[in-house]
């Protein structure tokens, strides 16, 4: 697949701009700011649009401000392409939101052939390389190099995977195993696990957990109900007995002793009194009535979450305290370094040293341009010469004439001035022909310098020069410098990288402390919401309200049983009863066991007493707890649905673990192949490394051409940790099977290479546009020298 026309109808900065692409090499330059990475991301935007990927549903990526037009209505454009199969596509895209699609023609008939594209549910369009199974990822991994970013995507190691598992299947269906253990990682991530309190799972095992310590408080208080209804059913026996022992007697007789209706008056009165003091606390109770015992459990676990909340800011405050300590002492570290590089550049450095070797294979062009010097310099020593000579003649003449004055043909004024400048120009000669001959070598010193500098200017350097730019009077002194100044800028290079993986943490954890911050900042709100709706102003005060709570709900209890007793016995009408009243209507009914006599009434007053306080307490005690019979069920629910989840995590590692063994499988099956097209790749462009070895995450090591040991990449230099990252996404692309059906579209790669590392690079790309499209943006010239310098075919756009 070739792209042949590029049409950015309005993009980025871009306002009806149309660019010719041809076959094989395209070498587009621009200075900076001229809208490179701007036509990079134009194609890129017409093949996929800017939506971010793995997404469940539409979701721009940040590209899709970055490149919308100002001051303009419309965001679109067109790009001709020619198929494999020879068949050119026209591909019409409008990126604007609500509005945005895209549109396939045949770009010879007109036709529209949108439908035979495969079509996604995501963005709801069809996808112009659907058929080669490339999405974003893998296109900007792979053939798509954007401008300081060699290093490839962590999604790149998932695709390849998948890709890899397909092509090792008979099965014509996509097999994607990403997809697959992404959906498996989401739903353990949905279900949580056993720690995670705001979790499914952890909320279930939270609430089963509550639930069991209601069902045991819920049959603790229910037996206590059961034991007080048998004791009142008990009592109510007993007060039957009491009462038909009473009507009997009452039917005998009608005689009371005053002095025992004496006593049940003041037992009334007494109740009375009673009543009236527990209807006073219960007032100054009433205000205790919201509160209750659940919530104050929730307010002990909001105050437990913010405590660990301010925990968690303290450790994270320390540890990016230390990173950052880190971070200032790799600076100040690199700032030494460059002080003491006194800035010298590593290009400044390796170009010096080149010019030094040049010199010194090519001697016989400094002595040539030494005698040339020389040569001007005596042209000039004559010239001077001769030059003093004329003005003293000059002089001579002028002076001369004015002395005779021919004819009187000069007037005053004239003859004094022609007189002056005849002497001023005859001394003037003659003192510097003194000077220049009292000078050694006359005005050779001027002149050599003047002409050290000239030759200073040409492409060769001497070497006695390179060595007094840099203080050395020996070559070997010149030459170890320069061995030191490759390993300080190693060095430096490693502190820098050092230096962004600390910065890096830093950001992580400062994200991680917004978090937590923000999370307790939800905490303190939610519980000072509590506790001032509540009244209160710590969770002591809530706990100390829920104690008068339960006095609360104990006193109307106790009220209630008072008021039935006093209206039981009589009430008021009793306290006015005819104390004439004989003795013979209240029999005694037992004897205790000193010998006293118990009566009926007082009895019945104890018996009424008793149940009303076991009535009351019965009361207070079930709207103290749930139901245990419906708790019995909310908990076997709960365990079910907890049974479900552990079934669904253990199912879940158990595929995943065997999808995750089926990938290293693959890649350890592929490992081999890839490793060695990575590695030709590498040798093409580097002439050092030749072998690497790459596991599943596509993390790179290279084998050391003199000693064979492993080295991790970030052990060597920027520009070969460039090249070896160019050299895996060509490496992958050509082992997905799909790099020769795409441009290959490259913005500035280079940047980090020296002069052989380009030159190789450039060497490679032109060695492979013979069978793919290459799009290479540059700002630099250097490219250009590159392929006129070998005499490569290519063809040059100017943005």
């Amino acid at each position: 697949m070739k792209i042949k026309t590029l049409i950015l109808t309005s993009f980025g900065k871009f306002k009806d701009r149309v660019i010719e692409v041809d076959d094989g090499f395209n070498l587009v330059y621009g200075e900076n700011e001229a809208g490179k990475s701007t036509v990079q991301h134009f194609i890129e935007g017409m093949l996929f649009g800017f939506y971010k990927p793995y997404r469940k549903k539409r979701t721009y990526s940040e590209d899709f401000e970055r490149f919308k037009p100002w001051g303009s209505d419309t965001y679109c454009g067109a790009m001709v392409m020619e198929q494999d199969d020879g068949r050119e596509i026209r591909i019409e895209r409008d990126f604007l939101k609500k509005q945005d699609g895209v549109k396939i023609y045949d770009n010879v008939t007109g036709e529209d052939i949108t439908a035979l594209y495969p079509y996604d549910n995501v963005t709801r369009q069809n996808l112009p390389l659907g058929d080669l199974k490339v999405n974003s990822v893998v296109y900007n991994n792979t053939v798509n190099i954007k401008q300081m970013a060699s290093a490839s995507d962590a999604d790149l190691a998932k695709e390849v995977n998948d890709r890899l598992i397909e092509l090792g299947t008979a099965q014509k269906e996509e097999v994607s195993l990403n997809r697959v253990m992404g959906y498996l990682e989401n739903k353990k991530k949905s279900i949580g696990n056993y720690g995670q309190s705001k979790s499914n799972y952890g909320m279930a095992v939270r609430e089963l957990k509550d639930l069991e310590r209601a069902l045991d408080e819920g049959e603790r208080v229910y037996n206590v109900i059961q034991k007080n209804q048998k004791r009142i059913q008990q009592y109510k026996k007993k007060i039957e007995a009491a009462q038909s022992k009473c009507r009997n007697q009452s039917e005998k007789t009608q005689a009371k002793t005053r002095e025992e209706l004496k006593n049940m008056r003041e037992k009334v009165r007494q109740i009375k009194s009673e009543g009236e003091a527990l209807s006073s606390r219960l007032a100054e109770l009433e205000k205790y009535g919201d509160f209750d015992t659940r919530t104050y459990g929730r307010l002990k676990i909001l105050q437990s979450n913010l405590e660990g909340a301010e925990e968690r800011i303290k450790t994270l405050s320390r540890e990016i305290e230390t990173l950052e300590g880190k971070c200032r002492d790799i600076t100040g570290r690199c700032n030494r370094i460059k002080r003491s590089l006194k800035g010298l550049s590593r290009n400044e450095v390796q170009m010096d040293y080149q010019k030094y070797q040049y010199a010194l294979e090519n001697p016989s062009v400094i002595e040539r341009e030494q005698e040339h010097i020389e040569v001007q310099v005596s042209t000039l020593n004559r010239v001077s010469n001769g030059m003093l000579i004329l003005l003293m003649v000059l002089g001579a003449i002028l002076v001369l004439v004015t002395a005779i004055n021919p004819g009187n043909f000069l007037a005053g004024a004239v003859l004094v001035f022609v007189n002056f400048l005849g002497w001023f120009l005859g001394l003037g000669g003659a003192a510097l022909m003194i000077y220049k001959m009292k000078s050694p070598g006359g005005l050779e010193p001027e002149t050599a310098e003047d002409g050290q500098e000239e030759y200073d200017e040409v492409p060769l350097t001497a070497v006695e020069a390179i060595l007094q730019k840099y203080g050395k009077n020996t070559r070997e002194e010149y030459e170890a410098f320069v061995d030191k100044a490759e390993e300080i800028f190693n060095r430096l290079d490693k502190l820098t990288m050092d230096e962004n993986v600390f910065l890096t943490q830093v950001e992580n954890k400062k994200k991680e402390l917004e978090e937590v911050t923000h999370n307790q900042i939800s905490f303190e709100m939610e519980l000072s919401e509590e506790l001032e709706k509540a009244g209160v102003e710590n969770i002591e005060a809530y706990n100390e309200g829920c104690q008068y709570k339960n006095e609360l709900e104990k006193v109307r209890a106790e009220l209630a049983a008072n008021k039935r007793l006093y209206d039981e016995l009589g009430g008021g009408n009793m306290i006015k009863v005819d104390l004439d009243a004989g003795e013979d209507d209240n029999p005694v009914i037992m004897v205790a066991p000193d010998g006293e006599k118990i009566r009926a009434r007082e009895a019945l007053l104890a018996f009424n007493q008793e149940v009303s306080r076991l009535q009351g307490e019965n009361s207070m005690l079930i709207s103290s707890v749930s139901n245990p019979v419906e708790t019995r069920e909310k908990i076997e629910t709960l365990k079910n649905q907890i049974s479900e989840y552990e079934e669904d995590l253990r199912a879940c590692d158990m595929a995943l673990e065997i999808f995750g063994r089926l990938s290293k499988e693959t890649h350890y099956d592929s490992a081999p192949v890839l490793n060695d097209k990575i590695g030709d790749v590498l040798y093409s462009i580097t002439r050092k490394y030749k072998e690497v070895k790459i596991d599943d995450k596509l993390q790179v090591k290279v084998v050391s051409p003199e000693n064979g040991d492993l080295l991790d990449i970030e052990k060597l230099s920027g520009g070969t940790i460039d090249q070896i990252y160019f050299a895996l996404r060509f490496g992958v692309g050509n082992m997905l099977e799909f790099d020769k059906s795409l441009p290959f579209v490259l913005d500035d790669p280079f940047v980090q290479y020296d002069l052989a590392r380009k030159t190789e690079a450039v060497r490679f790309l032109w060695n492979i546009s013979k069978g793919q499209q290459v799009l290479l943006f540059t700002c630099s010239g250097d490219e250009k020298r590159i392929l006129d310098h070998n005499e490569f075919c290519y063809s040059g756009i100017i943005l």
